[in-house]
């Protein structure tokens, strides 16, 4: 709401004086102190988790029987924001901190994946509708265009069960079978539940 009066003393004394004037000056401290306040409650959540953090890094250190140096300790007051920190203790990330969830598997860790498959790195895989798509195997980078050389399905779960992946028949070559649900148990089961809308799929 906007308030007129004259640009001399007995105006602005008047206008001071108002109830509304007041009012308004009131709610406006009020306002303040509620929004310091929760800065405050802000401040204070960050400090502890800041201070969590770094206790949960200096007991890691200690279980591991390494000593805090100056240049390896982590000072959060060194930061200007929480996502510079975030990016400097994912890049602080060792070897001894493990993570909950499984590793992707990586062509290394298949059994029968050999020199011959050497740079036949996608997968071929089938959305809900049935519409094909192709997977990295180790980026988990996916497209809808069809890549040069890839692995069907079938010889994906071969390779994930360790068996030869030669040994599985190409759709086009063989007897016509009746379809079934395919699922690469082995390195499935140890995933976690996708939502196949959530995932970053190329627009068609």
């Amino acid at each position: 709401f906007q308030c007129w009066f004259a640009d001399n003393r007995a105006s602005i004394d008047f206008h001071e004086k108002g109830e509304r004037h007041k009012a308004a000056i009131a709610r406006s401290l009020r306002e303040n102190a509620k929004k310091q306040e929760r800065d405050a409650r802000d401040q204070a959540s960050l400090n502890s988790t800041l201070a969590m953090m770094e206790s949960g890094a200096l007991a890691s250190m200690k279980k591991d029987g390494k000593q805090a140096t100056p240049s390896s300790y982590f000072d959060p007051r060194n930061f200007k924001d929480v996502r510079s920190m975030a990016y400097e203790l994912g890049n602080r990330q060792g070897p001894s901190m493990t993570s909950s969830e499984p590793e992707p598997t990586q062509l290394s860790d298949l059994g029968a994946y050999d020199a011959r498959f050497e740079g036949k790195v996608w997968v071929e895989a089938a959305d809900e509708e049935g519409r094909k798509y192709y997977f990295h195997m180790n980026t988990g980078e996916t497209t809808w265009t069809k890549p040069a050389i890839f692995f069907t399905e079938d010889q994906y779960d071969a390779i994930l069960a360790g068996r030869d992946p030669d040994d599985i028949e190409e759709p086009d070559t063989g007897p016509a079978k009746k379809k079934r649900k395919r699922k690469a148990r082995h390195y499935f089961d140890t995933q976690p539940d996708v939502d196949i809308n959530s995932l970053n799929l190329p627009k068609s």
